[in-house]
Protein backbone atom coordinates (compact mmCIF):
# COMPACT_ATOMS: atom_id res chain seq x y z
CA UNK A 1 0.00 0.00 0.00
CA UNK A 2 1.55 3.38 -0.68
CA UNK A 3 1.96 6.15 1.46
CA UNK A 4 1.04 9.53 1.24
CA UNK A 5 3.00 12.53 2.96
CA UNK A 6 2.17 15.97 3.51
CA UNK A 7 5.47 17.83 3.53
CA UNK A 8 6.02 20.46 6.17
CA UNK A 9 8.54 22.17 8.25
CA UNK A 10 8.69 18.85 10.35
CA UNK A 11 10.88 15.95 10.16
CA UNK A 12 8.54 12.98 9.76
CA UNK A 13 7.33 15.43 6.55
CA UNK A 14 10.48 16.05 5.34
CA UNK A 15 11.57 12.48 5.86
CA UNK A 16 8.61 10.92 3.70
CA UNK A 17 8.61 13.04 0.85
CA UNK A 18 12.15 11.91 0.80
CA UNK A 19 11.41 8.30 0.84
CA UNK A 20 8.35 8.71 -1.83
CA UNK A 21 10.82 10.44 -4.08
CA UNK A 22 13.69 8.04 -3.80
CA UNK A 23 10.89 5.60 -4.56
CA UNK A 24 9.68 7.68 -7.80
CA UNK A 25 6.67 8.52 -6.31
CA UNK A 26 6.75 12.23 -6.08
CA UNK A 27 3.41 12.37 -6.83
CA UNK A 28 2.37 11.43 -3.70
CA UNK A 29 3.58 14.63 -2.07
CA UNK A 30 1.30 17.13 -0.85
CA UNK A 31 2.03 20.54 -0.24
CA UNK A 32 -0.83 21.50 1.61
CA UNK A 33 -3.65 19.47 3.52
CA UNK A 34 -6.21 20.02 0.81
CA UNK A 35 -3.87 18.58 -1.84
CA UNK A 36 -3.43 15.67 0.80
CA UNK A 37 -6.79 14.90 0.84
CA UNK A 38 -7.13 15.18 -3.06
CA UNK A 39 -4.45 12.98 -3.14
CA UNK A 40 -5.86 10.15 -0.94
CA UNK A 41 -9.54 10.76 -2.58
CA UNK A 42 -8.02 10.19 -6.03
CA UNK A 43 -5.99 6.87 -4.88
CA UNK A 44 -8.92 5.57 -3.61
CA UNK A 45 -11.39 6.04 -6.18
CA UNK A 46 -8.08 4.67 -8.24
CA UNK A 47 -7.87 0.69 -7.75
CA UNK A 48 -6.11 0.22 -10.64
CA UNK A 49 -3.39 2.79 -9.17
CA UNK A 50 -3.57 0.82 -5.66
CA UNK A 51 -3.11 -2.43 -7.82
CA UNK A 52 -0.09 -0.81 -9.53
CA UNK A 53 1.49 0.49 -6.47
CA UNK A 54 0.97 -2.82 -4.98
CA UNK A 55 2.25 -4.61 -7.40
CA UNK A 56 5.60 -2.40 -8.40
CA UNK A 57 6.11 -0.23 -5.18
CA UNK A 58 8.96 -2.50 -4.11
CA UNK A 59 10.42 -2.90 -7.44
CA UNK A 60 10.34 1.12 -7.95
CA UNK A 61 12.22 1.64 -4.48
CA UNK A 62 14.92 -0.92 -5.61
CA UNK A 63 15.21 0.73 -9.23
CA UNK A 64 15.37 4.10 -7.94
CA UNK A 65 17.94 3.30 -5.51
CA UNK A 66 16.49 3.17 -2.12
CA UNK A 67 17.70 -0.04 -1.22
CA UNK A 68 21.17 0.67 -2.80
CA UNK A 69 23.35 2.20 0.00
CA UNK A 70 26.07 2.67 -2.20
CA UNK A 71 24.03 4.39 -4.70
CA UNK A 72 22.16 6.42 -1.73
CA UNK A 73 25.85 7.65 -0.25
CA UNK A 74 27.26 8.58 -3.66
CA UNK A 75 24.23 11.06 -3.81
CA UNK A 76 24.26 12.11 -0.32
CA UNK A 77 27.70 13.22 -1.13
CA UNK A 78 27.03 15.01 -4.63
CA UNK A 79 23.95 16.60 -2.73
CA UNK A 80 26.86 17.99 0.54
CA UNK A 81 29.28 19.13 -2.12
CA UNK A 82 26.59 20.93 -4.25
CA UNK A 83 25.43 22.77 -0.70
CA UNK A 84 29.09 23.37 0.15
CA UNK A 85 29.83 24.77 -3.60
CA UNK A 86 26.48 27.60 -3.08
CA UNK A 87 27.72 28.90 -0.11
CA UNK A 88 31.09 30.14 -1.85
Amino acid sequence: MPGITLRGNRFSGRYGASLLTAAGCTELIAETVDEYINIAVTLSNSPGRLEFYRGNLRRMAQEFGLNDAQRFAAKLEDAYLSMMRSLR
